[in-house]
């Protein structure tokens, strides 16, 4: 089920981002453009109702799922290794390609993942109920705070009504963890069909999935020479409903590229390279410890 959820949420993964490249007008709520036609306008909500805080509080899910089998399984040196290598990964992806990156938020979740492995559940619980009030306020404001000008330039609301707008949103990222678990909900309702797990489809979401890292970085590699406006500038070309083909088109791309990996060897180029790092820092760390232990004795 795992990989599945991830091979799906990687497309909405592609809508999210591709949104952040379209520039040269004028910014509406939640960091969108301003719509002009009635199917943009219905992109747009589309795309705020089901996808924005929506997809990336499932993958954090999926992160600590992810996080919690490992460290039953494996040594937590190893898996804190590999929350130091998503870092690394997420500090070169935000510089060189997207400022949006969210790897090195994983991998920090990562980290405090395996340093809280012995708290309890309810803690757990409690510690989350708590840091979900502040986050949905905190990145509510950040949302809005420069979107009131731009709704009343656009004519889409008063000077009146802006502060209406920091509400929806705070609500907007406040439920935004309950959308992404519905949405595992239904992966592991669909995942109940033996008929659709043997399907293409699934064959080809699951090749996907299992390779979350490497398309996701693909995903880059695709738009940023093309939109952004210091390479072709194309995000200044596309509305809303260009930029949503134009990110099914990366998604299928990646997925075309996903299975090609599987049929050539079963490679996973980013996730191989994340389990070296994994792997060579915790046998540095083993030797160092060694030596240490060697040098008291």
């Amino acid at each position: 089920m795992p990989d599945i959820a991830r091979g799906w949420a990687l497309c909405f993964i592609a809508v999210a981002n591709i949104m952040l490249y379209l520039h040269g007008r004028e910014y509406g709520m939640r960091q969108k453009i301003v719509p002009d036609t009635t199917a943009d306008q219905i992109v747009t909500f589309l795309t705020v109702a089901l996808v924005d805080a929506r997809v990336y509080p499932l993958f954090a899910l999926l992160v600590g799922y992810g996080v919690a089998r490992q460290l039953a399984t494996r040594d937590r040196g190893v898996v804190r290794w590999r929350g130091i290598g998503l870092v690394l990964f997420g500090a070169v992806h935000g510089i060189l390609l997207f400022a949006g990156d969210v790897l090195a938020l994983y991998g920090i979740l990562t980290l405090v993942l395996v340093g809280m492995r012995r708290v309890t559940d309810r803690t757990l619980l409690i510690v989350a109920a708590i840091l979900l009030v502040p986050t949905a306020l905190t990145q509510g404001v950040a949302f809005v705070a420069g979107t009131p000008a731009a709704l009343v330039a656009a004519g889409f609301a008063s000077a009146t009504t802006c502060p209406t707008g920091v509400v929806f949103s705070v609500v907007h990222v406040a439920t935004g963890p309950f959308g992404g678990l519905g949405y595992a909900l239904l992966t592991l309702a669909v995942c109940q069909s033996r008929c659709f797990m043997k399907s293409r489809p699934a064959r080809a979401l699951s090749a996907v999935g299992q390779r979350s890292l490497t398309c996701y970085l693909l995903q880059s590699l695709i738009m940023v020479p093309l939109l952004p406006a210091w390479t072709l500038a194309l995000g200044a070309e596309l509305d809303a409903t260009s930029a949503l083909l134009a990110a099914v088109l990366t998604y299928a791309i990646t997925m075309l590229v996903a299975l090609a990996l599987r049929r050539s060897g079963d490679a996973k180029p980013a996730e191989q390279l994340l389990r070296a790092i994994a792997q060579r820092g915790q046998r540095r760390r083993e030797a160092r410890s060694g030596a240490i232990a060697n040098a008291v004795t």
